[in-house]
């Protein structure tokens, strides 16, 4: 009878140790599996991101190589090039002042004044927002009021955004064979 009990004892000793060794198994591999799951979710959370991230910088509105180059000085020098003597000067306070996001530099030319607004490499989407706040009559920019002496004309080509406020045929001519139409 003793060595039923102790046969019995030492099966069901066996089986409890196995019970254990399974169970501790067990706890391990579940261990494993979160550590896999957290790095897999810290990857594909990374690589989501990323994707975000270029998708965002792809809607963005960027200027090409072209537009890039387009600048205060290359309007100056094409209209020099058309035999102005087109030169920039200090920005005296006139209408044009604070009416967009960057500041306003001004150039003279044949005793007129053409105002510019040149846009950093980065900051075309700016540029838009500050074209959208133009009103239909073109008399408001975000809510700042353009005092217009003549009949303004509004040129956008690159980085830079020009308004002439005047009539001379010559510069309107020259202005829109360099920038394109008015708009």
């Amino acid at each position: 009878m003793k060595i039923r009990k102790f046969k019995a004892i030492l099966f069901i000793l066996g089986i409890g140790i196995s019970i254990s060794f399974f169970g501790c198994n067990n706890v391990k591999n579940t261990t494993d599996n979160v550590e896999k799951n957290v790095e897999r979710g810290m990857n594909n959370s990374k690589n989501n991101s990323n994707s975000i991230k270029k998708s965002i910088n792809k809607n963005i509105p960027q200027f090409t190589e072209s537009e890039i180059s387009i600048d205060n000085q290359y309007l100056i020098n094409e209209l020099n090039k058309k035999g102005f003597d087109a030169k920039k000067i200090k920005a005296n306070p006139n209408p044009y002042d604070e009416l967009f996001s960057v500041p306003q530099e001004e150039i003279q030319v044949n005793g007129g004044y053409i105002s510019i607004y040149q846009y950093g490499v980065g900051d075309k989407l700016r540029m838009v927002s500050d074209l959208n706040s133009l009103n239909d009559n073109a008399y408001l920019f975000s809510q700042n009021k353009g005092n217009w002496v003549q009949n303004f004309h509004l040129y956008k080509k690159g980085r830079i955004f020009v308004v002439y406020d005047g009539a001379d045929q010559k510069i309107l001519t020259a202005l829109s064979e360099i920038l394109g139409n008015n708009i």
